[in-house]
């Protein structure tokens, strides 16, 4: 009768997803604010890859 209830692992596995998007997102900001003049390139390259997945 210990088996894991399925709330506490959805629970977990969400709180993982979020605090790796979470961290994920931090460290794009704090790259991008070191790198203001790539920004430029970096939403072009973002543009590119959609068109990519468009096609």
């Amino acid at each position: 009768m210990n088996e894991t209830p399925i709330y506490k692992t959805v629970l977990g596995v969400t709180i993982g997803i979020l605090l790796a998007v979470a961290i994920v997102y931090l460290i794009v900001t704090w790259y991008l604010s070191g790198q203001v003049s790539a920004g430029d390139d970096v939403s072009r390259m973002f543009e590119d890859v959609l068109s990519d997945l468009d096609s």
